[in-house]
């Protein structure tokens, strides 16, 4: 089959970050013998900067390449700007996708709302089976950006943004997703039509692999990096310094820790626009239980942790992420999770006793949490091999092999569309 992926997000294999969940379905569908495009934004989302000039097309493996779409670069996450370069992306796959060979089915991320409104139609137009991949919870993300004081109206603010999420999710033939919040929040909208075939593909690691890198790597290599004493407790944060994390409470807490539990050293990695607060913290408190590494490649970071006691999955109050892709590494590492997030990452962490539960935006619940792990040798031990054992459950080659079952469910051949028949007609 001839399959489209379209989600202008996410980093490419090309650029040196962890596999992308689109990546990873697109090796999946090639490996099972289906020819795949990825059409994607030429502005990158993850490191803010064009890709290309234009269009331009990235073989990744055999069977299967990913097409860049040019559209506008915006500074800000939210905003005019944003929209605007989303909007122009929209426009630009509506108008080649015309002049390509018909696709056999399409899979279309359900976020942002203006290319994933252009894959539903591209679908009906091309009669082709359309599974929709529920990746985020928009419009609920723009909701959190309001003032408080008008959230409450924010649903009719945002109402086009909903009937339009709507008219996706009702022509969907099959919902995949990255966690079952997600998916449950999809199937409780009732825009799905019933007998839809779903899935929860969470977006898990090669844990073999992992933990092979993790093995034959060393410490040495990542800069910044002091050696570890013999009585240190390291606690590490991986990710995105961005306002959806809960930086300014991992700052406060590491002033708490360094005189009511000296022996922890918080080692924070990533980049982002909260990286000058962390600076500043560390010089303002005069901190020497934080060490900064900057942004760190994926194999680093698997040798890294494995010099590590605890995994601090830290975001704020607002955020609505469901299972954050850090935690799979975590869990490869063996490192018991202390956890921000309520719902479904929560309910794991408790049910298999894998970690602490803190209060976003509470430094002392964040505090306590930490010296509870770092104090109490036994429970930080079971913790930990119980985060090592779920690993597996989330393992990439065990979670992807669903979209394969559900493309040839959906396998059979759809018919072209009649001569001179317009895309605009998809619409009717």
């Amino acid at each position: 089959m001839r399959i489209w992926l379209i989600n202008p997000y996410g980093p490419l294999p090309t650029e040196g970050w962890r596999e992308y969940y689109f990546t990873t379905l697109g090796k999946t569908l090639a490996a099972a013998g289906h020819h795949v495009t990825w059409w994607t934004s030429n502005f990158s989302h993850h490191f803010a900067a064009h890709r290309s000039p234009g269009w331009a097309t990235i073989p990744v493996a055999e069977s299967f390449d990913i097409r860049l779409i040019p559209t506008v670069g915006y500074k800000s996450h939210i905003g005019v700007s944003r929209i605007a370069s989303e909007a122009v992306l929209a426009v630009n796959l509506f108008r080649r996708a015309g002049a390509e060979p018909r696709p056999d089915l399409i899979v279309a991320g359900d976020s942002p709302l203006p290319p994933s409104i252009v894959s539903a139609i591209l679908a009906r137009r091309f009669q082709a089976p359309f599974v929709l991949a529920a990746m985020d919870q928009w419009p609920e993300l723009f909701e959190l950006a309001l003032p408080k004081r008008i959230r409450r109206w924010a649903h009719s603010i945002f109402a086009p943004l909903y009937w339009t999420r709507r008219y996706v999710r009702h022509h969907s033939d099959a919902v995949i997703s990255l966690c079952d919040g997600y998916l449950s929040a999809v199937l409780r909208d009732r825009a799905v039509r019933n007998g839809v075939a779903t899935a929860t593909i969470f977006n898990g690691i090669d844990v073999d692999a992992f933990r092979r890198a993790a093995a034959e790597g060393h410490t040495a290599w990542i800069p910044d990096l002091p050696p570890k004493q013999a009585d240190e407790i390291w606690a590490v944060f991986a990710g995105t310094f961005g306002n959806n994390y809960d930086i300014p409470t991992i700052t406060e807490a590491a002033r708490l820790l360094q005189t009511g539990c000296p022996k922890v050293k918080l080692i924070l990695v990533g980049g982002g626009p909260l990286v000058g607060l962390i600076h500043s913290a560390i010089a303002q408190n005069r901190l020497s239980n934080i060490v900064y590494c900057g942004s760190r490649p994926a194999p680093e970071l698997a040798v890294l942790y494995k010099s590590c006691d605890i995994a601090l999955c830290a975001y704020s109050p607002e955020s609505n992420v469901g299972m954050p892709d850090k935690v799979y590494d975590y869990m490869a590492a063996g490192l018991p999770i202390v956890n921000s997030l309520r719902g479904e990452l929560a309910e794991r962490i408790e049910t298999q006793d894998m970690g602490q539960q803190y209060r976003p935006g509470d430094a002392v619940s964040l505090a306590n949490a930490i010296r509870t792990l770092a104090g109490d040798d036994e429970l930080r031990t079971r913790q930990a091999q119980n985060a090592y054992n779920a690993a597996k459950r989330f393992d990439r080659g065990i979670q992807f092999r669903q979209i394969v079952d559900i493309v040839g469910r959906l396998a059979a051949p759809a018919q072209s569309p009649a001569p001179g028949q317009t895309l605009i007609k998809g619409l009717q």
